[in-house]
């Protein structure tokens, strides 16, 4: 997830954290995790899936 605009509360396995504007947020797909506006403005933010191919 990259953070264009905005704060976000993440979650990820037991563990919290804010990001704000500009940061990159790696949640691998096999673990705990969420992500929220923590500000009082709305955020945006992009989110980029990767796969590998399934041999």
């Amino acid at each position: 997830m990259i953070l264009v605009e905005g704060t976000v509360e993440t979650y990820l396995e037991g563990r919290t954290e804010i990001a704000e504007a500009g940061s990159v947020v790696y949640f691998g797909s096999n673990q705990m995790h969420s992500a929220r506006n923590a500000g009082t403005a709305p955020c945006r933010y992009y989110v980029i899936e990767l796969r590998g191919n399934e041999v």
